[in-house]
């Protein structure tokens, strides 16, 4: 038996997805705290919540644009 190998084609649109994944997770953080409301607020939280929901869209959207001006 033979091994199966699979091609993929390239599709011009895995940088969109990149920056929509980037876009979820930032609303995954927060949207998860708000809802379910833990944990409690408070200014460490706050600024924790912060930190993570600008961060992680942001480097997933900037990597977008490093990746994106390869071509």
């Amino acid at each position: 038996m033979t091994p199966q190998s699979f091609a993929f084609a390239i599709s011009p649109f895995w940088p969109i997805a990149i920056g929509f994944f980037g876009l979820g997770t930032g609303y995954f953080i927060w949207g998860g705290q708000a809802l379910f409301g833990y944990p409690k607020a408070s200014p460490e939280v706050d600024r924790t919540m912060g930190l993570w929901v600008s961060g992680c869209p942001d480097f997933a959207n900037s990597s977008l644009a490093y990746i994106s001006s390869w071509d």
